[in-house]
């Protein structure tokens, strides 16, 4: 991004103290390399190749805080909409945690005026430090549907990643296990029933599970890419999102197991010896 110059593309950097769009849209930059320096790479690629295969100008708004959990990019309420969150059993998961709305608040209500065709969303290793599972996938149909509420669309696009291996079982400070991030994922994995979403892996494009934060961004910007043109531009018909596991079965034979996968409108079965 150092040396990008793309001037099809139009960037728009939310600053929360300094948040406040208005009709002469003032905030919107060339996508060239000073204005870059801020923003976000998946975004940037993502826009980059949209531009690209539509051959249209396209614009992208970034609104992000490294290391924030998903809570603060909602407020409270829209939790409590979902029967989740208002099940007074005294367990701990159910539970509102402070700090719900104070990024919305600044960052994403006074975008509502802008005219969005959907939504990107990375996030939610916070969330797999805090080691939550079921409470993060309502968590997430939560914020989907509220920000789809006030943009008065419920078919606004919601295009997420999956987040990227990393070496949560050698932390020290709480009690993770090598199934910590599997379980997180699953989570991740359960809200692709909130309809219109998709979900993009990162499991191949890491160079070190140390590193919380993978360099290879432009190939999760084009993966999120692909999934708009297919699902949203109806550009082709390729699979919007990789395939998912569905079932395994262990064989009779010990050297044999059977492994069924799916993604939209087909199924395929492995055997793996």
């Amino acid at each position: 991004m150092a040396e990008a110059n793309n001037k099809s593309l139009r960037i728009f950097l939310v600053e929360r103290k300094k948040m406040n769009p208005d009709s002469t849209h003032s905030g919107w930059y060339e996508a060239t390399a000073p204005a870059l320096g801020s923003f976000s790479a998946v975004g940037y690629f993502f826009a980059k190749e949209l531009s690209q295969k539509l051959k249209v100008p396209i614009g992208v708004i970034s609104a992000a805080i490294p290391g924030s959990g998903i809570e603060p990019w909602m407020p409270a309420e829209a939790m409590l909409k979902e029967s989740f969150f208002n099940n007074n059993t005294g367990d701990s998961t159910r539970r509102i945690k402070d700090g719900s709305g104070k990024f919305y608040t600044t960052m994403i209500e006074p975008l509502i005026p802008f005219s969005l065709k959907g939504f990107l969303w990375y996030q939610g290793e916070n969330n797999c430090f805090l080691q939550e599972r079921l409470e993060y996938t309502y968590k997430m149909k939560s914020l989907i549907n509220y920000w789809r509420t006030k943009w008065e669309n419920n078919k606004l696009p919601f295009y997420y990643v999956q987040i990227a291996p990393y070496y949560y079982s050698k932390a020290k400070d709480r009690p993770y296990t090598v199934y910590s991030e599997p379980e997180f994922w699953e989570a991740q994995a359960a809200a692709l029933a909130i309809p219109n979403t998709v979900m993009i892996a990162t499991t191949d494009l890491i160079e070190d599970p140390a590193d919380l934060h993978p360099v290879n961004k432009w190939a999760v910007g084009e993966r999120l890419a692909a999934s708009a043109l297919s699902n949203t531009y109806k550009m082709d018909d390729k699979p919007a999102m990789g395939p998912l596991f569905k079932s395994a079965v262990k064989a009779v034979n010990p050297l044999l197991s059977i492994l069924t996968i799916k993604e939209k409108g087909s199924k395929a079965t492995m055997v793996l010896h």
